[in-house]
């Protein structure tokens, strides 16, 4: 495996390995070791934040070299509710009562 990922990172700017799920197995620790950093995927509403915290913290090597998040099988709908970018979302509508306006100088009454 290791021939394999040098050999491709001669020819490609980005090598992404799909590995199975972190604590199931040890693929993703022993990989480590030619992996530069992990983007963690997780199941949204299935995945609890606890489990995700709890395996970070009993992988370290993995921990230190997490990159980020990505969330599978994302319901667009229910995601507006947690749109911090929007007046849109349902927490959008009571934002500007605990923050402020936090969309530039205009506000919702023009």
């Amino acid at each position: 495996m290791i021939d394999l990922v040098q050999k491709a990172a001669t020819a490609f700017d980005l090598i992404i390995i799909d590995l199975p799920p972190i604590g199931a197995v040890i693929d993703a620790v022993a990989a480590s070791r030619f992996i530069d950093g992990y983007y963690l995927v997780v199941e949204w509403g299935k995945t609890p934040r606890s489990a995700v915290r709890d395996m970070l913290i009993a992988d370290p090597v993995i921990a230190d070299k997490a990159i980020g998040v990505v969330l599978s099988k994302v319901e667009i709908e229910r995601l507006k509710m947690f749109d911090a970018h929007s007046s849109y979302g349902y927490f959008g509508q009571y934002q500007s009562r605990y923050y402020g306006n936090t969309h530039g100088s205009l506000t919702e009454n023009g």
